[in-house]
């Protein structure tokens, strides 16, 4: 199976200051694959995503070369980065308000990405718009297309850029702890629609988080970041079953014991 993406001795480094906050990271992930990155907050998992989409701070400067597809992206311009936006490179972040115009309605923002994508007429845009919002907002889409950002919550900000994902069928998707502020039943739910347009797509997925319960449901590798380093890298199961580093343990053994407390403060209260 092809690599889809490949970091080769990626550092990122603070311009002023002089302060490596990502120190020669290199990985490969296989197509149709879903990558975990995960560790505490400050281990650097973002920068790496912003790093991949070129979305990088101007004070922050990168070094090594990031390949899509066996090209090299790493000093594409930023109109030859924003037009792999999209069809080639999608984002789901966690602040879902971030990722959306507040003063424009969520159908038409939704038409124009269709638009500037595929050169869709606008009856065209308006058609694909409505039948992607309807597979993950089945009963309320009309509602949704007319509603402004503010006026939604922040799980079906995460909805819609999950519907945006399924129209555009992005080689590669980059969800940024895409559930960290939703509850139990809607983590579920966004969380089954990620692997639904993994699934249905063929789309490669690199999913970040702190939450190992969540990367054993979702991911098929695993890269364990700690303070800007790779602390260890592979198979999900021999990660997580089998970890050769201490932080790696540690990681574990911390939601361990996150979820047995939990186990029995719900023992606790149906006592």
């Amino acid at each position: 199976m092809n690599n889809l993406l490949t970091l080769e001795h990626v550092s990122i480094t603070h311009q002023e200051s002089g302060k490596k906050l990502i120190d020669d990271i290199s990985f490969s992930i296989q197509q149709g694959r879903t990558f975990a990155i995960v560790g505490e907050s400050g281990s650097g998992k973002s920068l790496i995503s912003k790093a991949i989409m070129g979305l990088l701070p101007e004070q922050l400067v990168m070094s090594g070369a990031i390949f899509l597809n066996g090209k090299e992206i790493t000093h594409e311009a930023l109109s030859q980065r924003r037009a792999l936006l999209g069809t080639s490179l999608g984002v789901i972040v966690q602040n879902g308000m971030s990722a959306f115009d507040p003063l424009m309605r969520i159908g038409k923002q939704f038409c124009q990405t269709l638009i500037y994508h595929f050169s869709y007429s606008k009856k065209q845009a308006i058609e694909e718009t409505a039948s992607a919002l309807s597979r993950v907002f089945p009963r309320r889409f009309q509602s949704i297309m007319q509603a402004f950002p503010h006026q939604l919550s922040g799980g079906q900000l995460q909805r819609v850029m999950i519907a945006i994902a399924l129209a555009l069928s992005p080689k590669l998707l980059i969800a940024d702890e895409p559930t960290t502020a939703l509850d139990a039943p809607l983590r579920q739910d966004i969380l089954k629609l990620l692997q639904h347009v993994v699934t249905t797509h063929h789309s490669t997925l690199i999913f970040i988080s702190h939450d190992l319960g969540i990367v054993n449901e979702m991911a098929d590798d695993i890269l364990v970041m700690q303070k800007g380093k790779m602390v260890e890298w592979g198979d999900k199961t021999a990660v997580l079953s089998h970890p050769t580093q201490e932080y790696t343990r540690y990681l574990i053994h911390a939601r361990r014991q996150l979820s047995l407390r939990f186990e029995q403060l719900i023992n606790h209260k149906t006592d």
